[in-house]
């Protein structure tokens, strides 16, 4: 049961980019062993200065970060306020040591998504990305979904003739086609009862049905 529950979170991570910032060596390198089983991407930075610029330069690609609290240069704290300014959407975890518990409620105020304790305990790990990895997940489904939808927005504007009204007939939207078969600029439209574009042939009734 457990095992399957690992290959179907290694499973999840294949498209999951992770930066990882971690000052101290020894623990950097234990935690990257465990690490690079579970993601196919991973960015690692040595302190939060170079966190911060390895986020700067790969803002579309990072989907999560694990972050050291106490570190050189610019701790994690000030890394993840500065990395909250530019994305407030994107999940972090904190890794620290008990005797940090004191930084926990700086970092909840900041909307971190996670905690792992050191020293790294699998079980917490996997239980930790479980559930954050879900997050990520449906916030990946979200953005794929809104492109799609911007994409058939873009093809019906060029192939079709589309205007929308509220419910008393008023346009609230017209395309490029509308505008180009009516021979109204958008602005003339919007906010007109859509009989504006009626041809003196056509009963006013048409318009009342519709």
């Amino acid at each position: 049961m457990l095992e399957h529950k690992i290959e179907t979170l290694i499973a999840q991570c294949s498209n999951i980019s992770l930066l990882y910032v971690e000052d101290d060596t020894h623990t950097r390198e234990a935690t990257l062993a465990i690490l690079d089983e579970i993601f196919t991407t991973i960015f690692v930075a040595k302190d939060g200065d170079e966190g911060l610029k390895l986020y700067q330069e790969n803002a579309q690609t990072i989907d999560l970060i694990i972050t050291d609290i106490t570190m050189p240069k610019l701790n994690g704290l000030e890394m993840i306020k500065r990395i909250r300014e530019e994305n407030k959407d994107v999940v972090i975890i904190v890794f620290s040591a008990h005797n940090e518990s004191s930084y926990f409620a700086q970092t909840i105020e900041m909307g971190v998504d996670g905690y792992l304790i050191k020293p790294l305990k699998t079980s917490q790990l996997f239980q930790t990305l479980s559930r954050v990895v879900e997050k990520i997940s449906l916030r990946k489904e979200y953005i794929a979904n809104l492109n799609l939808l911007e994409q058939y927005k873009a093809i019906t504007n060029k192939s079709s003739i589309i205007s929308k009204t509220d419910t008393k007939g008023i346009i609230t939207y017209v395309n490029e086609k509308f505008c180009q078969i009516s021979g109204y600029k958008e602005s003339e439209l919007i906010g007109k009862p859509h009989n504006i574009v009626r041809h003196p042939d056509m009963p006013s009734s048409a318009f009342k049905e519709l």
